[in-house]
């Protein structure tokens, strides 16, 4: 891509929610594949489970988690973008002869975060005040561990970055009740980009 084409869709927050409304809609589908292999893991005369089965949803499950939380992540920078475009940073490189050569987005917002950390991000785009709002909170902080090693690899970078619940949400919202507040969350997020 080059750095003219870079920097105007960086800078553009329809791009972003294109991206985001992209990952939703696979994340949808993976959703479905997840209830499919789910539903397929319970015997149906003795309503037992089926442990392998289980775990084959339960793999599913995480990458779609993986997907919405990228949902989110896109969204709510594109609502950064659009709201707070001046708190976004890019840094260029140009050449002796004054011709752009090389540019990459340096910070979304005027606080410098890990840049998957949707509690941060939701905070920094106005959707989630400081303080408060526990249950939104810890769903963002298990998303963002969606986002860094649940959706990509078999275990955390290191036993210190796993995901701890803070026993606001029952543990059903962690798996198979996720979207029940996943998808008010990416609907208000849309909502406020589409203003």
């Amino acid at each position: 891509m080059k750095p003219e084409e870079f920097l105007k869709k960086a800078r553009d927050p329809s791009a972003w929610r294109a991206k985001a409304f992209s990952l939703r809609r696979s994340a949808d589908v993976v959703w479905d594949a997840f209830s499919h292999r789910l539903l397929d893991a319970i015997d149906k005369e003795t309503k037992s489970l089926n442990e392998d089965k289980l775990s084959e949803a339960t793999d599913v499950l995480r990458n779609c988690q993986f997907l919405y939380s990228l949902a989110a992540e896109c969204a709510l920078k594109g609502l950064i973008i659009k709201l707070h475009p001046s708190d976004v940073t890019f840094e260029t490189t140009v050449d002796g002869m004054g011709s752009l050569i090389d540019a990459k987005i340096k910070q979304i917002g005027k606080t410098r975060i890990d840049t998957h950390n949707l509690e941060k991000l939701a905070e920094i785009s106005g959707i989630l005040g400081v303080g408060g709002h526990a249950e939104r909170r810890e769903l963002l902080t298990f998303s963002t561990f969606c986002i860094n090693w649940i959706g990509r690899y078999p275990v955390p970078l290191g036993t210190d970055s796993d995901f701890i619940p803070r026993g606001k949400l029952h543990a059903g919202l962690f798996n198979h009740y996720y979207r029940d507040l996943m998808d008010p969350f990416l609907d208000e997020v849309f909502e406020e980009l589409d203003r």
